[in-house]
């Protein structure tokens, strides 16, 4: 359980207060992880704290990988998709 002092603090130091708390809700709802403060800091980490909370359950339901791990994944940014559309820029400049 996470203690109202320790999601105080973390409303805090974020852009986004309550997609922190959805992540973190969303996060523990489907998993119910061994270390709820290990998912609202990896929730606090992210830039785009409901993607984050997609991705996770995502890669978790999909990929049936423990949550600790699909949450390191989402939070990794070397991983990137690229050449996903076409470039429209003409060849000849």
């Amino acid at each position: 359980m996470i203690s109202a002092a320790d999601a105080l603090d973390a409303c805090r130091e974020v852009r986004r207060p309550q997609e922190l708390s959805s992540c973190t809700v969303r996060i523990d709802a489907d998993f119910t992880p061994d270390q709820p403060l290990k998912v609202l800091d990896s929730c606090r980490r992210s830039l785009l704290p409901v993607e984050f909370a997609n991705c996770t359950i995502g890669i978790e339901n999909h990929i049936l990988m423990d949550v600790d791990t699909a949450m390191a994944t989402c939070l990794d940014a070397s991983d990137r998709v690229r050449d996903v559309f076409p470039t429209f820029i003409p060849t000849d400049r």
